[in-house]
């Protein structure tokens, strides 16, 4: 569940999105049709968030979508085996975007990827073995962004991670 800056609350289920608009008491649904570009990209819905500019941001099994309200098209963002700057999986776990309106996307196996505001490409933090600094793993369950600056990643086997300079190093808290 999330409840947009204008008051719409959103959901998000295994058979699409939904939005409800309470002043008006109206539902309007969302799904996956393959037929028609601009639909949703999957129906099992895993986050919500809303970017600075009023876009609804959706993550799902089958990549990351951006709405734009006012069209009730998605953007779908997805990995590309040919472009290194596209996400890294399309198994979108959370998202979070911080107070500078970065949007960080946790993905299950993909590890962490990074979005910032007016690009279209991505910039990874993936678990390299050799790399005591880097992600702890690359299945990752959840990502916060708190008001200190600092991404905190939760992981699959991996304990806990945060990140307080995107140039830097990850922090582990093992379990």
């Amino acid at each position: 569940l999330f409840e947009s800056s204008i008051g719409i609350l959103w959901i998000g289920t295994v058979e699409g999105l939904n939005a409800f608009d309470p002043q008006r008491e109206i539902f309007t649904r969302y799904v996956n049709d393959p037929g028609v570009p601009g639909s949703l990209p999957n129906n099992r819905v895993s986050d919500i968030v809303e970017g600075a500019d009023g876009h609804i941001w959706v993550a799902t099994s089958g990549g990351l979508a951006r709405l734009d309200p006012a069209t009730s098209q998605f953007t779908p963002f997805r990995h590309d085996d040919h472009n290194p700057d596209s996400l890294t999986h399309n198994e979108i776990s959370d998202l979070c975007i911080n107070e500078n309106g970065i949007l960080w996307v946790a993905t299950y196996g993909g590890g962490l990827d990074r979005l910032d505001p007016g690009a279209n490409e991505f910039i990874h933090y993936r678990h390299e073995p050799n790399d005591s600094g880097s992600l702890g793993s690359n299945l990752l369950d959840s990502v916060s962004c708190d008001s200190a600056g600092s991404i905190w990643v939760g992981t699959w086997g991996a304990g806990l991670n945060r990140l307080d300079d995107p140039n830097g190093d990850f922090y582990h808290y093992p379990t």
